[in-house]
């Protein structure tokens, strides 16, 4: 009895997880930081991967968003050269979308809590991104990242023109954004 009461002991003890060498989770110290508005005019041209205007518009939303912009971001499409529901190779954006910025010392009650964080652009991260969107994460890159304040970029996306297949978004960026 004694035997299968320890036996029974040391199979529970090999089920639970090993802690005495497992490191706490670092969880990011906030920093200061003010809410800066930009507007911006987002020029979409691809021939690979067509978009209907909603469908841009929806999904540079969410892409801002990702990125740090506050929840109110305002995408409106203009000088859209068939229906917004169908697909063309040239979409016209205009951005108006607010990003964490470090706080001067000054800012006093203006500061907010933002924490440096890694976002990544790449296929199914997150779920919305997929090959497809090689060009747009190319653009994003190019055209939007610079109003974020952001540390190290790690861009490995490739695309290959008129082929989907061997194109891969793949867009990590150490972002500020707001502490949760």
């Amino acid at each position: 009895m004694t035997k299968m009461i320890l036996s029974g002991s040391l199979i529970l003890l090999a089920l639970l997880p090993v802690q005495a060498n497992e490191q706490p989770p670092v969880v990011p110290e906030p920093v200061a930081a003010v809410w800066q508005e930009h507007e911006m005019l987002f020029q979409y041209q691809d021939f690979t991967t067509m978009f209907s205007c909603l469908g841009l518009k929806s999904k540079v939303k969410k892409i801002l968003v990702e990125l740090g912009a506050r929840e109110d971001v305002s995408v409106r499409t203009y000088g859209c050269a068939a229906s917004i529901f169908e697909p063309t190779p040239f979409v016209n954006l205009k951005l108006r979308f607010s990003t964490l910025q470090l706080a001067a010392p000054q800012a006093g009650s203006f500061a907010v809590d933002g924490i440096w964080e890694d976002v990544q652009l790449a296929n199914n991260r997150p779920r919305y991104i997929s090959r497809g969107d090689c060009r747009l994460v190319e653009l994003i890159r190019q055209d939007v990242l610079p109003a974020f304040a952001h540390g190290e970029v790690k861009d490995r996306t490739t695309c290959i023109p008129h082929r989907l297949d061997g194109s891969s978004p793949n867009l990590r960026v150490k972002v500020l954004r707001p502490a949760s």
